[in-house]
């Protein structure tokens, strides 16, 4: 096993860090029936501190910019620098923006599908298929791929299909606008993948890469009045 397997393996271990929503009481002091789920999230963040001191001590930059605005989604520490937005609105505004080499998508509330959707705006109007950010959805249990299951109001399966909304929104804005005939229709929807497969992952991530690479250039030298409209601050 080489150290990123045993690296999984570690984090796999304690996958989840319990329910940190309403942890007190109105005195300050810690619910007892909240007391397992600190503990849980102790031991998420011990794995990943853990997994991380072992490490090499110099790394790739890459940036967090987490929520901190709700105490049930906590930060995993791998990242070598943090940002904060104080409004999460603006936060998911700037994160789309700034995701010049696509966005990989895994399950999540609220702030996710804002996100989704205003991804999906930004590529509706994207004015050739160079300029279309890659979009892809990543659950190993299919997420996205089904519906939700309810009984007496409650949820139990969960799901939120989004892999035949997704592409024809994009059709419909791609085609309204262009007219494009099949082969340039299909360079616009194959930057869309629903899969857990991390080969497919790498190949549409490499396609785009030369774009992403070309504009983040751009932007880091100062040149952002250079880049056409659709392309500021975008892949």
């Amino acid at each position: 096993m080489d150290d990123l397997e045993r690296a999984l393996a570690k984090l796999a271990a304690t996958p989840d860090y319990g329910d940190l929503d309403d942890l007190f009481e109105n005195d300050g002091s810690l619910k007892k029936s909240k007391c397992k789920d600190v503990m849980a999230a102790r031991d998420w963040l011990a794995a990943a501190l853990d997994v991380r001191s072992a490490a090499p001590s110099t790394l790739p930059l890459s940036l967090a910019i987490p929520t901190w605005l709700y105490g049930a989604e906590p930060t995993m520490p791998f990242a070598t620098h943090y940002a904060k937005y104080y409004q999460n609105s603006l936060r998911e505004e700037a994160l789309v923006n700034n995701s010049r080499a696509g966005i990989i998508y895994g399950r999540g509330g609220g702030g996710t599908l804002r996100e989704i959707f205003q991804d999906v705006e930004r590529n509706y109007y994207a004015k050739d298929a160079e300029n279309f950010t890659p979009m892809i959805f990543f659950d190993r249990g299919g997420y996205w791929l089904r519906s939700a299951v309810y009984e007496s109001g409650k949820v139990t399966s969960y799901g939120l299909k989004l892999d035949e909304t997704i592409p024809e929104i994009l059709k419909f804005g791609i085609c309204t606008r262009l007219s494009p005939d099949e082969t340039a229709l299909r360079q616009f929807l194959d930057k869309i993948a629903f899969t857990d497969d991390v080969s497919v992952i790498k190949d549409v991530l490499a396609e785009h890469s030369g774009v992403a690479k070309r504009n983040m250039s751009f932007a880091l030298a100062g040149e952002s009045f250079r880049i056409p409209t659709l392309r500021m601050n975008r892949a």
